[in-house]
């Protein structure tokens, strides 16, 4: 974890900890304690069906390319580039990247078809999300004055989607007649220094487009639209599960609050979190969930509280779970250096 990344995590960390502070660590510890532990077990179970559902969706797309790895190496690939994405800024650019780097390592995939896979996955996950967002947004305008954070973060999230979708659709179609251009200048002695940087530019940008064709493309060729189908329903149930479990948590609170309302609170504060601030969403994620409480009635204290329960359930948990699938690749790693030192001495 570089510098910067550290001092991100740890300002996430300072605004939860302020948080706690500010509404009384007594009242909150109360609170919690009434929770069976037994109950915060099968929460756990809960989310690691979640997490496996999520992983089986990148096996099968996976095993489309590469036939023959078995779910526990995709497995310790997804949580471990889960870990990546847990402690760095949220949209999770840094646990994809981590994903296509450990399955280049593990298959014989190429980058283009391991981005090309991505590019599905994340139409696959996104896609219900933002539907859901929508939704309940629209239902929370009608019970609440929401602020201006929620609108700008959906508009953003929504616009992000939208680039996506262009770029791989463009990409897309552009396969189908895409003929790689011989660059004018590169039998000719350039002298002036502006026309050679003008050529190395045109040469990168076309490298970046054929790359970004070939990936779209893959991304389009892998699934049919009946498999798509197939995992959307999957990415929908697993997003269908987080405001289920918040609700389970309210009721071992003994709070008494309907599942829409939850729903809208949990949707909302994902949406605020995946905004590339903190790590993980962290601070953001905890401060929309307890603010989105207050407003249907449920006193800050015992909202954080609600808080609390829901992020270990879904970030402290399965950030353990990841460190240790982290810890087998970096193991992985060395041990495949050392065979390599040993072969060539």
């Amino acid at each position: 974890m570089t510098a910067k990344r550290a001092i991100l995590y740890i300002s996430g960390i300072i605004i939860i900890m302020g948080m706690v502070t500010h509404f009384g660590w007594e009242e909150i510890k109360i609170a919690l304690s009434s929770v069976h532990p037994l109950l915060l077990v099968l929460l756990c179970v809960f989310q690691i069906g979640t997490l496996a559902l999520t992983a089986y969706q990148w096996h099968y797309l996976v095993n489309k390319l590469y036939k023959g790895l078995s779910f526990t190496e995709v497995w310790n690939v997804y949580m471990a580039g889960s870990f990546v994405e847990s402690v760095t800024p949220s949209v999770k650019l840094g646990g994809e990247a981590a994903k296509l780097y450990f399955f280049r390592q593990i298959t014989a995939i190429s980058y283009r078809q391991l981005v090309g896979l991505l590019m599905a996955h994340k139409y696959i996950s996104l896609l219900p999300f933002l539907l859901l967002c929508t939704v309940f947004l629209f239902l929370a305008s009608y019970r609440f004055q929401l602020p201006f954070v929620v609108y700008f973060s959906f508009l953003i999230f929504a616009l992000l989607f939208a680039l996506f979708l262009g770029i791989t659709s463009k990409g897309y179609r552009s396969k189908e007649g895409f003929i790689e251009k011989t660059d004018r200048y590169n039998s000719k002695v350039l002298v002036n220094p502006l026309m050679k940087l003008s050529q190395i530019f045109t040469q990168k940008t076309q490298k970046i487009r054929s790359f970004l064709v070939d990936a779209s493309w893959h991304s389009r060729r892998v699934i049919s639209n009946r498999e798509r189908r197939w995992l959307l329903l999957i990415s929908l149930l697993v997003w269908g599960t987080y405001p289920l479990k918040v609700y389970m948590i309210t009721s071992m609170l003994g709070l008494e609050v309907d599942l829409v309302t939850v729903a809208i609170a949990t949707y909302t504060a994902y949406l605020v979190s995946m905004v590339p601030l903190l790590p993980g969403g962290l601070g953001a994620y905890e401060g929309s969930m307890v603010f989105m409480l207050a407003l249907s009635g449920i006193a800050p204290v015992k909202g954080l509280a609600v808080v609390l329960l829901s992020r270990f359930i879904t970030y402290w948990f399965p950030l353990l779970l990841s460190g240790g699938s982290t810890i087998y690749f970096i193991c992985k790693r060395h041990k495949k250096k050392r065979e390599v030192l040993t072969n060539v001495s």
